[in-house]
């Protein structure tokens, strides 16, 4: 799915069309299913923070606009851990991926996911993988990758990922 290709058939977000995975995945429909959610209220750069230990879920005082992105971002990831589950019920491989340092990881449903013995983590920089930026990653998964670890091998250096590039 990807909503660059079809914002109304593909919006994830939507709950018209999560059903419409959830049906799709226990009609047998896939063999693995593979998901980076994006949701910028999850990350550690937010400035200032609109989540913390306390309130992983979003913390109280936050403008309206901030509000809805947290409740926005909380309901996604609600769903991608559901789908998770449907995934683990129905032997179905998967792998989610988001930053090793997103809140997502905090929140209930995924430490309640990672405790689960069929899931494994495997943890990667992605200079590894030829970008010219660190940005260490964890994959959420049940294939054979779980376990392990592709760090930077501190051979080179990183652009860094902060701030805004005009151009």
């Amino acid at each position: 799915y990807e909503l660059l290709d079809d914002p109304t058939e593909q919006d994830l977000s939507c709950p018209r069309v999560q059903a419409g995975v959830e049906r799709l995945l226990l009609a047998g429909a896939f063999a693995q299913v593979g998901a980076g959610p994006v949701c910028s209220s999850f990350s550690q750069a937010v400035n200032p923070p609109c989540r913390t230990w306390a309130f992983p879920r979003g913390r109280p005082g936050l403008s309206e606009a901030m509000r809805a992105k947290v409740a926005l971002g909380n309901l996604f990831s609600d769903w991608v851990a559901r789908l998770v589950g449907l995934c683990l019920d129905s032997g179905v491989h998967f792998w989610i991926e988001n930053p090793s340092s997103s809140w997502r990881w905090r929140q209930r449903r995924w430490r309640r996911l990672r405790s689960s013995p069929l899931v494994g983590e495997l943890l990667t920089d992605y200079c590894r993988w030829g970008a010219p930026w660190r940005k260490r990653t964890l994959f959420l998964t049940s294939n054979a990758v779980a376990g392990s670890r592709l760090l930077c091998d501190r051979t080179h250096s990183h652009v860094v990922l902060r701030g805004l590039v005009k151009g």
